[in-house]
């Protein structure tokens, strides 16, 4: 048993503490309220250790041998500058590491170990908990048996590791080894940059990129059952394409429903709006809500479920539950809103010449074409020329206007280099009759729809020309026709008179939507008259131009479909 009656002094010198001699050279150190002193102190410091300058150790057989180091408890070692350990066996080993707790080892600078057997070796790391370790720099782990070996990582939950830079683990035996990866659930694992993935025993992305750089995926969802049989239930990639292995399943507008209604719209059921597409009497400016008989849901979405592999749904029906879902309404003024540039065959359906007489326009959109005799015909606008005309009431039938992605050959304006008759009296339009240039492209078109789904309607044409431009107008049956500076640019250029605009007096939504569209890297003409010896062109080149009517440029004329 150790003697307790003496005690040694910082200059190792030893008294006797019964002797009151030697008990008064002491009265000034340990005697006050408040005693002081330097250097290290010892109390039942290990045996045979070295003791750090301005050090202190405490407890049993602890050992403070780092420069004003602590060590307090049983068995701990405080081995570094200003290290601390406290506890049962616990080492602070590198400037300013604290351990504490039993068997933890702080090895890292400014690290923190603490909990049962847990080692913070990175620099600025802490770990907690039971056998966990952060081995980063500032990383952090904690819960059982975590690893946080990335740098700034952190590890939680049950044996989850966090190896890449930056990276997140969490939940039971997840990795995250992909750099800003983050994983959580159930044996799942994100191994590509900035990846997400959760759920429980997912197939991994199997790209063949570093795992600091970005995969196939941005998330994953997993639903394996265990390690031999992984697999995803959704997956999302960085363009945005999402697959799911089951299946999704529209429920309806709920409250929309009621207050789209509340602010105007129709509601009907799906046998009403039937009976209004066979009758042709759908309105194309009115809204129609179409509910099922619990009145809650629109019927083109409710119950539409469509899986991978075996639906059993037409396109067209999946088609227009997509466009009700996203408030895509039956009228010429929300088609004209939307490009999306699909091909939809080499003819045109009978569904379609349906949707097409209704003012619905299902499943059809700007930029959408038919290739048909080797033409690519795009739609270019819906109702363009609804209500126009010197008639009462005007144009009523629905139509889409269509334009060929090139021009169909090319022709001459006029033989010489005059404007006079304007566009109408051209060589190119031959008058009221189409006796010119243009009747070669009226026999293409009417090859490739048949005349009786070409729309016949009233258009004003410039028919007289001066050197300011278009003197005049008249009134003419319209079948094909060139497009003005208006329909293509939506504003004037060259041609700067009103005589040009007619009723035409807006810019096609395909050129609104995509100006693309109107350089072919070929001459073509437009209908616009700049002065007495020049009509409207857009060259090859992409700009706007205009040239004498002789020349030979590109016929790319505009018509529109209907029923």
């Amino acid at each position: 048993m150790a003697d307790i009656s003496k005690i040694v002094t910082p200059d190792s010198s030893e008294y006797d503490i019964k002797d009151a001699t030697a008990r008064s050279g002491l009265s000034d150190k340990m005697d006050k309220a408040n005693p002081t002193g330097s250097g290290s102190f010892s109390l039942n410091r290990k045996a045979n250790t070295t003791i750090g300058g301005n050090s202190f150790a405490e407890g049993y057989r602890t050992t403070a041998s780092g420069y004003g180091s602590h060590a307090e408890g049983s068995g701990t070692t405080a081995s570094s500058r200003n290290a601390h350990a406290e506890g049962t066996n616990t080492t602070a080993s590198d400037n300013s590491a604290h351990a504490e707790g039993s068997d933890t080892v702080a090895s890292g600078g400014l690290s923190h170990a603490e909990g049962y057997s847990t080692t913070a070796s990175g620099y600025g790391s802490h770990t907690e908990g039971y056998n966990t370790t952060a081995d980063g720099s500032y990383s952090h782990a904690e819960g059982y048996n975590t690893t946080a070996g990335g740098g700034v990582s952190h590890a939680e939950g049950y044996g989850a590791i966090a190896s890449g830079p930056i990276s997140h683990a969490e939940g039971y035996y997840t990795t995250a080894s992909g750099t800003y990866s983050h994983a959580d659930g159930f044996y799942s694992a994100a191994n590509h940059k900035s990846q997400h993935v959760f759920g429980e025993y997912n197939a991994l992305d199997n790209s063949s990129a570093a795992a600091t750089e970005r995969g196939n995926y941005v998330e994953i969802v997993g639903n394996g059952t265990n390690s031999s049989s992984r697999s995803n239930a959704r997956t999302l990639d960085w363009s945005g394409n999402e697959v799911l292995s089951g299946t999704i399943e529209a429920t309806g507008f709920g409250t929309t429903l009621d207050r789209e209604v509340d602010r105007g719209g129709v509601q009907l059921t799906q046998a009403q709006y039937d009976a209004l597409v066979n009758a042709g009497t759908v309105d194309a400016n009115t809204t129609y809500f179409i509910t099922d008989a619990n009145n809650t849901t629109a019927s083109y979405a409710a119950g539409v479920t469509y899986d991978n592999t075996s639906s059993g749904l037409a396109a067209t029906n999946v088609q227009t539950a997509i466009d009700q879902s996203i408030m895509v309404f039956p009228n010429a003024g929300s088609h004209n809103s939307i490009y999306r540039g699909r091909y939809l065959g080499d003819e045109v359906t009978a569904d379609q010449y349906v949707a097409i007489a209704a003012g619905t326009f299902n499943d059809m959109y700007i930029g959408d074409y038919w290739t048909i005799n080797g033409v690519n015909w795009r739609i270019a606008h819906f109702d363009y020329w609804l209500n126009c005309g010197d008639s009462e009431p005007g144009t009523t039938t629905h139509h889409i206007v269509i334009v060929p992605d090139l021009a169909l050959y090319s022709a001459k304006m006029n033989e010489t280099n005059t404007t006079e008759g304007g566009y109408l009296h051209s060589k190119m339009r031959g008058g009221i009759t189409y006796q010119g240039n243009l009747a070669q492209a009226k026999t293409i078109i009417e090859a490739a729809f048949g005349s009786a789904h070409i729309l016949s309607h009233r258009e004003l044409l410039s028919s007289a020309s001066d050197s300011s431009g278009a003197t005049a107008w008249e009134w003419a049956d319209s079948t094909v026709d060139l497009i003005s500076e208006i329909m293509a640019y939506g504003c004037k250029v060259w041609g700067n008179q009103g005589y040009d605009v007619g009723i035409d007096k807006e810019q096609l939504a395909l050129f609104r939507h995509d100006v693309s569209r109107l350089t072919t890297r070929a001459n073509w003409w437009l209908r616009s008259i700049d002065s007495s010896a020049y009509f409207a062109s857009i060259r090859g080149l992409g700009m706007a131009d205009s040239r004498n009517p002789s020349y030979s440029y590109g016929v790319r004329p505009a018509f529109a479909l209907c029923s």
